[in-house]
């Protein structure tokens, strides 16, 4: 077990978000989820510095409805989500789908929801064993790897006449969901172990771990430890984050520092914090968290996309597509850009090998390079999505509205331009 991980999510307006995450040390070979370990961090992948809809795609096959959901890839097969509460697994190797199973008859309901948000805009979850997702119908289920469904259960309507999109994470044995309470359930059979209430958001939980022992951080502020559901210091990033109406995306993750970018509250107020967290569990459980800085003079949007932590400095960005970067040890803005991307900024940043990822629903995406200087290294383009892509050696995957897409860099590497 490593002794620092997070778990990602999303968010995507209207409640896309997503999520979360970044850190140091990533879950590889435990589980796969919202951005796949979590942390938006592939420093191993080498994907092709550009593509479009007629260059650069390996292969792509038509999905029967839209979806905001994250891929997730697990060995040979990648999963999607597709509205409204339907599962779909893709067989790499014949590149087709083997199966779909629909969940949409664990309920008789259809909660309120905003067009663009649907009720599909959670990623899911998988062990290697097992698939578990949820769904904005208030619904969660289990399914193995050739799509027999385990168990299913109806929990609850989201809290949010727009919807929700807090993907499912597994910490410490449990599965955590959300629509109004978080709430852990038994992997194996769907029981309720613990619930704890919290404040609305969007964004997915992060995960800490502390002397071996496990804590959930929501995207509002509350630490929870896993085991129990005991909730052990609430509202850590403090009264101005407090006031944010909304929390669209997820926390950040660097060693015991904690980052949070949001905005868009009444006052239409831009912010970020950081907390540090002690070095102890013990410490943790009596509540003993410290509030760094905070910064509450950021660009005045909301920031859908969860930020990354890479080398020294926290990149975000608002949903109109500006960039902004600021230094992770006092808050301070180190540069601000606008990416001109058109249409709004749903897909979470990831660091793709030496290379910040950014994308927009508009289908356009920008690498550019990490550091305290904008940068732009090359533009894709493809059809409209909202998901985050999965970054793979060289391989992309990109759950497209309409296609879900594998893009690969040639193999003649000298013929092929690839992100270092």
């Amino acid at each position: 077990m490593l002794s620092i991980r997070s778990c990602e999510a999303r968010c995507i307006l209207t409640t896309l978000a997503i999520a979360l995450a970044a850190g140091t040390h990533a879950t590889a070979g435990d589980t796969v989820g919202w951005r796949t370990d979590g942390t938006g961090r592939y420093p191993d992948a080498r994907p092709p510095a550009r593509w479009s809809a007629t260059s650069g795609v390996a292969w792509k096959v038509g999905l029967p409805d839209w979806g905001n959901a994250s891929p997730v890839v697990v060995g040979g097969r990648a999963f999607v989500c597709a509205e409204p509460a339907t599962l779909i697994c893709i067989d790499l190797e014949r590149r087709r789908i083997a199966w779909q199973k629909a969940n949409d008859d664990l309920t008789d309901r259809k909660p309120k929801t905003h067009s663009t948000n649907g009720y599909s805009s959670y990623t899911p979850v998988s062990d290697g064993r097992r698939v578990y997702v949820a769904y904005g119908l208030g619904v969660v289920a289990c399914c193995d790897l050739e799509g027999n469904r385990t168990w299913g259960l109806e929990l609850a309507a989201p809290d949010h006449a727009y919807g929700g999109s807090t993907s499912p994470i597994l910490v410490g044995g449990l599965l955590v969901v959300r629509f109004r309470d978080l709430v852990a359930l038994d992997p194996a059979t769907g029981r309720e172990r613990w619930r704890v209430k919290t404040r609305q958001a969007f964004g997915t939980p992060v995960i800490v771990e502390l002397d071996g022992v496990l804590y959930v951080v929501s995207p509002r502020g509350d630490i929870i430890r896993a085991a129990d559901g005991r909730l052990v210091a609430k509202d850590i990033f403090g009264p101005d984050a407090d006031k944010l109406q909304h929390r669209f995306n997820s926390p950040v993750i660097n060693r015991r520092r904690v980052y949070m970018v949001d905005g868009y509250n009444k006052q239409k107020v831009g912010m970020a914090a950081c907390v540090e967290l002690p070095a102890t569990a013990r410490e943790l459980d009596a509540g003993n968290v410290r509030l760094v800085w905070t910064n509450t003079q950021l660009l005045k949007d909301r920031y859908y996309a969860s930020p990354v932590y890479h080398d020294g400095l926290v990149y975000s960005a608002t949903k109109r597509g500006q960039v902004v970067v600021l230094d992770a040890s006092t808050g301070a803005v180190v540069y601000v850009e606008r990416v001109r991307l058109g249409g709004t900024v749903y897909p979470s940043l990831c660091l793709a090998g030496n290379a910040m990822y950014l994308g927009s629903d508009s289908g356009r995406s920008i690498f550019f390079e990490p550091g305290r200087r904008f940068e732009e290294i090359s533009r894709c383009e493809l059809e409209k999505y909202r998901g985050t892509p999965v970054f793979a050696g060289g391989t992309v995957y990109v759950r497209g509205m309409d296609n879900f897409y594998v893009i690969a860099a040639h193999r003649d590497q000298d013929r092929e331009e690839r992100i270092p």
